[in-house]
């Protein structure tokens, strides 16, 4: 559930496949909502879903000790976890292809604006790096853009990361920022022309979502896009050391 100042969560989770595939899980479910403090998972079951159905969760919905300024993480499980756990609760029972989704969504006084959600577990188990092509950055007179930097980890620690910003024509560091594990970073973004507008967003130690929030001066004009890692660009082959050899390349240009 990111968290935008001046706007309002929600988030909708489905308790069904994007399509029936045999194995699929088809039980009622109970929802949890899990928060960081640097050392532990804060886990709190916050009620329950029928096979088959969804439901909204908006930030009302959360545990009261729930603080304001952390990422809230909700999940399902079959059984409870309340408690406090040094590690995040991963289950693969809703490992689908395609993926099981959910939906996040911002709220304004006048509109709203969504997207799908989910965060593969196993992006949660690893480290990582990231490097996003991101085509998706709007300008123009009275817009503004936001990169909302979604990080989850199984391990509770809360890092600090940087994350540079980097022109694709010019293979020029535009911007740097400092993200943090296990949270959602809003970083504003820097004015584009012409020429830069096309950006890498790149961590060397860190992976993570990108997601673009832009919008008008009074929020009655929003979209919200991610972009996707450069393996989403290869259909067959050995995708894995493509994506390989196209972070290498990048990070040797922006090293240069």
């Amino acid at each position: 559930m990111p968290r935008v100042p001046g706007l309002a969560s929600e988030v909708t989770l489905v308790n069904h496949p994007s399509r029936e595939t045999d194995g699929a899980w088809r039980g009622a479910q109970i929802v949890h909502a899990a928060w960081s403090d640097g050392a532990r998972w804060h886990v709190r079951a916050i009620g329950d879903i029928a096979a088959g159905a969804s439901v909204e969760i908006d930030q009302a919905r959360l545990p009261g000790d729930c603080p304001a300024d952390v990422l809230p993480v909700l999940f399902l499980s079959p059984m409870k976890r309340d408690g406090e756990h040094t590690r995040l609760p991963a289950l693969d029972h809703m490992e689908t292809v395609p993926a099981w989704r959910a939906n996040i969504r911002l709220r304004s006084a006048t509109t709203a604006v969504s997207y799908q959600g989910e965060y593969p577990s196993g992006m949660a188990a690893i480290g990582g790096s990231l490097l996003s092509i991101a085509p998706l950055i709007q300008t123009g007179g009275g817009i503004t853009t936001s990169l909302l930097f979604v990080n989850v980890r199984a391990q509770p620690a809360i890092d600090a990361h940087e994350l540079r910003i980097v022109s694709a024509a010019t293979r020029r560091v535009v911007q740097r920022a400092v993200i943090r594990s296990n949270r959602c970073t809003v970083v504003a973004l820097g004015a584009a022309d012409d020429s830069e507008r096309l950006r890498i967003v790149a961590c060397d130690d860190m992976t993570g979502i990108p997601i673009y929030f832009s919008h008008d001066d009074g929020f009655t004009q929003m979209s919200l896009e991610h972009s996707h890692p450069p393996v989403e660009m290869v259909a067959f082959g050995a995708r894995g050391a493509i994506n390989r050899s196209m972070k290498a390349a990048w990070s040797a240009a922006i090293a240069s």
